[in-house]
């Protein structure tokens, strides 16, 4: 009996090692696939200045707010399982070029594996054109400024 439950025994880890292994390549994939299908979505948007202005304003609303003297940041990919909570006179820089993003806070990490102390939010993954930048930059500074200020009012 014992001769013939060990090659079932065996073969049950290295079947549920090989079906995990199935799971992360379509999960790989269904992440590169998302990541591109937003890349393309971005783009199109930036063909229309005021819209993605107005889109990236929302973004930014959905991801950064004011609250009981804090300012809280949900990531807008991650927001479901991770959120930031910063002091109002924390540092901000949105930067646009190879995407749009905005870090908050004073960056201290730089490698892979390093602990930091910043927190980064993307608002768009297409490239933004220095022209567009002039327009979006200013938009979302602004409304960031609105933020950390009504937090720093609060407290």
């Amino acid at each position: 009996m014992m001769s013939r439950l060990f090659p079932s025994a065996f073969l049950l880890p290295v079947i549920l090692v090989g079906l995990s292994a199935c799971g992360e390549k379509e999960v790989a994939s269904k992440r590169s696939s998302e990541a591109e299908n937003q890349i393309k979505a971005d783009a199109d948007l930036m063909r229309d200045i005021n819209r993605a202005s107005a889109e990236l304003e929302r973004r930014l609303t959905d991801a950064v707010r004011a609250e009981n003297g804090v300012v809280i940041i949900h990531d807008p990919i991650m927001g479901k399982f991770f959120s930031f909570v910063l002091s109002p006179n924390s540092p901000w820089v949105l930067s646009c070029g190879a995407g749009l993003s905005v870090v908050f806070g004073t960056s201290v990490s730089g490698h892979e594996g390093s602990a930091g102390n910043d927190v980064e939010i993307r608002l768009a993954y297409s490239t933004v054109d220095e022209k567009d930048c002039a327009v979006l930059g200013p938009r979302l500074g602004k409304r960031l400024n609105t933020i950390f200020r009504e937090a720093a009012s609060a407290q």
